[in-house]
């Protein structure tokens, strides 16, 4: 049969180390939660800023459904309303959000920046503000690049993530120029507003949409999200507007 042990003198020093590790134990464990709570804000900021920007995809559907054009881009530094041409370097900005009857702080992401809206510019124009999305009763496929894949898009909505950098605020003044080759070519430009401009997209048929990398200190660094318009998703938007917007071609 096996008593209890009862501690002696020797075993004295046992007590303040057991303490002593519980306590680090606690220390680890509140550290913990700690960095787990801050990964579940930020999953949940990035799951909140993944639904505004479908929520302003099905925005822009609705204005293709009824009118048969996708809106072009809006000035950063402008009064909300789409540009007048897409074409060529015109075809980034901002969401029209006056154009798409929307708040300015509905095209505004999480951070507090306003959200990036790139088009593809070999989509044909119509007046006064924007293109032909639609052929016949189908969608156009969408020439503007998603590096580093393959496919491609009729456009892209972007959230510069929680760095903001290549965005532009609220105030129509731009965040500073991202590092990362990666997140410059998401990059909004204002042809001819240099003062303005602090990164310029490299080429007006790319965007980037990743992969993610979270590290500051690597050449890499991406935070961007993005949203791209799949043209088969626009296919029934053509064929319930009849043909509308088809532009030839």
């Amino acid at each position: 049969m096996t008593g209890r042990r009862n501690f002696s003198r020797s075993d004295s020093g046992i007590i303040p180390m057991l303490l002593a590790l519980l306590l680090a134990a606690g220390a680890v464990i509140g550290f913990g939660a700690y960095i787990l709570k801050g990964s579940t804000l930020a999953l949940r900021s990035n799951k909140s800023n993944y639904a505004q920007l479908a929520d302003l995809e099905k925005a822009i559907r609705a204005q293709v459904f009824l009118i048969g054009s996708l809106p072009c881009p809006a000035a950063p530094n402008g009064n909300g309303a789409a540009k007048s041409s897409c074409a060529n370097n015109e075809n980034d900005g901002v969401l029209p959000w006056v154009t798409l009857g929307i708040t300015k702080a509905g095209a505004t992401d999480p951070y507090g920046r306003l959200i990036s809206y790139h088009v593809d510019p070999s989509l044909p124009p119509v007046n006064p503000d924007g293109v032909h999305i639609c052929q016949g009763t189908a969608a156009r496929a969408g020439t503007l690049r998603l590096n580093p894949s393959t496919a491609t898009s009729l456009f892209v909505l972007i959230s510069h993530g929680p760095n903001g950098l290549g965005g532009w605020r609220g105030d129509g003044l731009q965040m500073p120029n991202p590092a990362s080759t990666q997140e410059q070519e998401n990059c909004s430009d204002i042809t001819g507003n240099t003062s303005i401009v602090t990164c310029v997209n490299a080429s007006a048929t790319n965007v980037t949409q990743g992969p993610h990398q979270g590290d500051r200190s690597l050449p890499d660094y991406f935070d961007d999200m993005l949203l791209a318009a799949v043209s088969a998703n626009f296919d029934p938007v053509c064929a319930a507007a009849g043909g509308g917007g088809g532009g030839g071609g």
